[in-house]
């Protein structure tokens, strides 16, 4: 069976390709030279090509994350990651599968990809904007008629003004996500998103990214800390959308965090210290005053995780031989460097944060748990280079392999409570657990723009699953730590040469 599958396989990848090709062209339309990939082939039962990921990367501008000890490759293309795995047909994209006929292979130092993975997995994730013509072997990146087509900027007194060249004159919506977050939703249009992005491409602009997401382009403008608002205009009959960013008070520098005692020692251990186990869990209700976070189904992200804090600390303490505390008992605003700052003087030994999840899809579901890892924050090697003192934003760095332990324990535990779908523990670069000196994560309890799903996360019932997986998950890692000796935030390293003498 299987050597049939192979020769079906050898004989369609011959049909198609042309005899005695070697290279896979890569046409720009925005007036960028073309780049040629070099082709291989890989598999003895089958003609396909491969085509390495490191040349894809470069030709592209794709963003690569390699886990070697994996084989996991991550691309990302706009907001979409696409991960493969040496030696597997299966390709992750976003929340869906996709099965190749041709496994992704690892040679002379290189990850290759089979041309398949081009042709039906990244030129779709990219939009209509690409194009790959296999009978030619060229992939056309930029064709198909976007819709957007450019972005210049122009600094007025101190403000930067922002416009966005349209093909036409298109509905949209201009808003602000966050204080340092504007996004620009254009609706049934098309954008290239490798085209428009780019880092600090203008005053007051720190970053410019873009995504298709089904018939909207999405625009993301992400935002230096002292921009004190926006406007929002068009011109040029609606082809011209003109967003001004307006200039507010520069922000006084970030003084340097020092880490807590207890950090210190986990970075730098003396033989006998004193070994401390779990005592405090802070729970964190996140966002909260002027930032309310998503709002969907009649409800408002702050409010539901302080009424989900308020109902989670007496069973948590009941359940646990921990005391619990809460970072936020009122609707007040925090700062991400203010909350980090919180839960570091608080003297606790885990913090656990409660968001709510929302998507422009109603259908989206499910829960899933977010941690800063060790790839994020560097090693207890880099904090120990920094003499002990790092900016607050690096604080996580010798507690990030607890975290991604937290992570990975909890979604296992809320998994077994939940009769919500279980999304995972993924890595995440967010600010505030950047900041914050213990194993940290963050719960996205579930989605508020899903109705159904909306009114389950108010119930009594699943209060108390919730707290109940939690509480399993603290358990868990306060144990294993226990019995490996540790402090939390300690990462185990292997013996010397002159230890194991």
């Amino acid at each position: 069976m299987k050597r049939g599958w192979q020769l079906a396989c050898a004989l369609f990848c011959l049909a198609t390709a042309p005899a005695g090709a070697e290279v896979l062209q890569v046409r720009f339309e925005d007036g960028r030279p073309a780049a040629e990939l070099g082709l291989q082939r890989l598999e003895a039962a089958s003609l396909e090509w491969y085509v390495a990921a490191n040349d894809v990367v470069r030709a592209l501008g794709l963003e690569r994350f390699w886990k070697p000890e994996t084989g996991k490759l991550v691309l990302k293309i706009g907001e979409t990651k696409l991960q493969v795995t040496v030696d597997t047909r299966l390709v992750v994209v976003g929340d869906d599968d996709v099965l190749l006929h041709l496994p992704v292979r690892y040679r002379a130092g290189s990850v290759y990809l089979p041309l398949e993975f081009l042709e039906t997995v990244l030129a779709p994730a990219a939009g209509p904007s690409w194009h790959f013509d296999r009978s030619r072997l060229q992939l056309t990146v930029g064709g198909g008629g976007a819709d957007v087509l450019g972005i210049d900027y122009e600094t007025v007194s101190g403000d930067t003004e922002v416009r966005l060249h349209l093909a036409r004159s298109f509905q949209h919506r201009v808003q602000a996500t966050s204080k340092e977050l504007v996004r620009v939703r254009l609706f049934d249009a098309v954008v290239n998103p490798l085209a428009l992005v780019g880092d600090a491409p203008a005053p007051l602009v720190r970053r410019l990214r873009a995504e298709q997401r089904g018939s909207e382009a999405l625009l993301y403008l992400e935002l230096e800390p002292n921009v004190d608002g926006f406007d929002a205009s068009t011109r040029d009959g609606g082809r011209t959308l003109v967003i001004l960013l307006r200039r507010g008070l520069e922000p006084t520098p970030q003084p340097e965090f020092k880490l807590p005692e207890t950090a210190q020692r986990e970075s730098f251990r003396p033989e006998g210290a004193a070994r401390r186990g779990c005592s405090v869990l802070l729970l964190d209700a996140g966002h909260g005053g002027d930032d309310a976070g998503v709002r969907g189904s009649g409800l408002v992200e702050k409010d539901l995780t302080l009424e989900l804090a308020n109902r989670l600390r007496p069973q948590l303490e009941a359940a646990l031989p921990l005391r619990v505390e809460l970072l936020r008992s009122s609707d007040r605003s925090i700062t991400d460097e203010r909350r980090a700052e919180l839960a570091n003087k608080s003297g606790g030994d885990i913090l656990v944060s409660l968001h709510c999840n929302g998507a422009f899809s109603p259908g989206a579901s499910g829960f899933e748990v977010l941690f800063v890892g060790p790839h994020t924050v560097g090693n207890r090697a880099q904090t120990a280079a920094a003499g002990n003192f790092l900016p607050w934003q690096n604080a996580q760095g010798p507690y990030a392999t607890r975290s991604q332990q937290l992570a990975q324990v909890l979604q296992t535990e809320l998994g077994k409570r939940l009769s919500l779908p279980n999304r995972g523990a993924r890595e995440a670069n967010l600010t505030f657990l950047r900041g914050v000196a213990m194993p940290a994560v963050v719960v996205e309890v579930g989605f508020l723009t899903n109705a159904g799903e909306a009114g389950t996360l108010q119930s009594p019932e699943y209060a108390t699953q919730l707290a109940a997986g939690i509480a399993a998950a603290v358990q868990r890692l306060c144990d294993r730590s226990a019995a490996e000796g540790e402090r939390m935030g300690w990462v185990d390293e292997p013996e010397s040469e002159a230890a194991k003498r």
